[in-house]
């Protein structure tokens, strides 16, 4: 279960999902990105490059026969691209970060300030733009199912937006 950008899996949401699939006969591993919750590293060193290395990272410890993975909002963009280099049964993302232009007004602050607070004193810099800017939706081959949900009303996106994510290459 892959978390947003600046989330901890640990929350309440997480252990909910989680507890959910394990009472249904499924498994969950909640992590934590590095830099997020209580994983080592400073938040404003991870980029999409290493969030999906800890995403492959962490499935490739377990070693699970069947399995899926899900992301939500950055979190999907990460199990998007990690998808790439495992053999996941499904993808999912609740309301995920799917477009290339969904951060452009954090790299708009970025190029003019040098870094944007989130919150509570974690950044990004211009190191994770210029990583991100490395991926594209087109170069990744899904060969699985691939669920989109949208999430709650706080987590709604322009519908032109989810429909055209749902219709990538």
């Amino acid at each position: 279960m892959s978390s947003c950008a600046t989330d901890s899996a640990l929350t309440r949401s997480g252990r909910e999902r989680a507890d959910f699939l394990a009472e249904n006969g499924f498994s969950a591993v909640r992590f934590d990105f590095r830099g997020n919750g209580r994983s080592m590293g400073g938040f404003a060193e991870q980029t999409l490059s290493s969030r999906v290395e800890d995403l492959v990272s962490v499935v490739r410890y377990f070693e699970p026969e069947d399995y899926a993975l899900f992301g939500s909002s950055f979190g999907g963009k990460v199990a998007y691209f990690a998808s790439d280099q495992l053999n996941s049964e499904l993808l999912t993302g609740r309301a995920p970060a799917l477009l290339d232009g969904v951060m452009n007004s954090y790299r708009v602050q970025v190029d003019r300030n040098g870094a944007i607070e989130l919150f509570d004193g974690k950044s990004l810099g211009s190191d994770f733009f210029e990583d991100l800017g490395q991926y594209s939706f087109g170069e990744v081959e899904i060969r699985c199912p691939f669920q989109i949900s949208r999430g709650g009303p706080r987590h709604l996106r322009p519908g032109a937006a989810v429909e055209r994510s749902a219709y990538l290459p």
